[in-house]
């Protein structure tokens, strides 16, 4: 018996599918990537480290305008309730951002199957790849959406997190490239020279493509190169795809590094003035300690005496029964 399982419609019966999912967002394509697919990959790696390092700058510069203003920085709680009624009003209109980030992440990774035929990311195989203009038109919305949110959400006084809003932008572009990339192969038929497979199948995952880009916006958004690997690995569960997802999470950690230095987190640590030395910075600093410290009122008879007992500045060796304790 099965307790939990998703639920599907199919020939005017509702079918649960009682597979054992360990990860979050579990994939479970049935074909493979071809080495050709690793052009678009990286595409997706370079929208990544451009939107990141755009959403970086954007972000920081309204925390910056937060700090000096003193209506905003004085109002926390109206700030968080404007915002909420905001975010409330925009995304109800769009269907793809009415429903939850780890909602439509999960939908952009699936794959389409005989019973999603009534699905608009997936209604455009039945229509020989006339995709439906509003649901494209609804996830470019959808991603500007977020974005913009996204900008505006993450530093006000709530516990707002930015992983799964970068990894559902990314899956929205990364639908997006899969559906066009799709549509070309189909279209032009090249699956026996490029893709190497059999005409009338499948060629493209347009799920795989959603995966790969929600990796690529959160590592331009980051800066996170092998962890940010392994988190995709656990949340989806596809050992086979860590090729893709490490050639898109490099081209958005080369190409973020080239627009905006400072991955999310940096930022927000040199804004706040935090003390923090980056490993990748340097510091010519030749000064000592003995050089800016000294003794404080009364403390200077201690630092004599224990001058003196060291034997006028040499270390001596603490022995007791034969053994050193100090």
């Amino acid at each position: 018996m099965c307790l939990f399982g998703k639920f599907r419609y199919l020939g005017g019966k509702f079918y649960q599918n009682c597979k054992l999912q360990t990860s979050l967002f579990h994939v479970d394509y049935s074909m493979k990537w071809t080495f050709v697919e690793l052009i678009p990959f990286a595409g997706l790696g370079l929208f990544g480290g451009i939107i990141g390092s755009l959403f970086i700058w954007a972000n920081i510069k309204w925390c910056r305008f937060r700090k000096a203003n003193k209506t905003l920085g004085n109002n926390p709680v109206k700030e968080v309730l404007v915002v909420t009624l905001i975010t409330a009003f925009v995304s109800y209109f769009n269907p793809y951002t009415r429903r939850s980030s780890s909602s439509l992440i999960r939908q952009l990774f699936d794959r389409c199957g005989p019973e999603d035929f009534m699905m608009d990311l997936c209604d455009y195989q039945n229509k020989t790849f006339s995709f439906d203009k509003n649901a494209f038109i609804d996830l470019i919305l959808a991603l500007i959406i977020k974005l913009i949110l996204t900008i505006f959400t993450f530093g006000i006084k709530v516990p707002a997190g930015l992983f799964v809003p970068s990894l559902a932008m990314g899956a929205i572009a990364g639908r997006l490239l899969g559906i066009t990339v799709e549509g070309i192969a189909k279209n032009a038929e090249i699956h026996n020279t490029i893709w190497s497979c059999q005409v009338g199948k499948d060629c493209v995952m347009p799920g795989l493509y959603a995966m790969v880009g929600a990796a690529a916006v959160l590592g331009g958004v980051t800066r996170m190169t092998v962890s940010l690997v392994v988190i995709m690995f656990e949340l989806t569960g596809s050992l086979e795809f860590i090729v893709p997802t490490m050639v898109a999470t490099m081209f958005a950690k080369w190409i973020g590094d080239a627009f905006y230095k400072m991955g999310i987190y940096d930022a927000h640590i040199d804004l706040n003035g935090y003390p923090f030395l980056d490993n990748k910075g340097e510091y010519p600093y030749s000064t000592v300690a003995i050089q800016v410290m000294k003794p404080g009122p009364g403390k200077m008879q201690s630092f004599q005496n224990l001058f003196n007992f060291l034997g006028g500045g040499m270390l001596r060796v603490i022995t007791q029964d034969t053994m050193t304790v100090g």
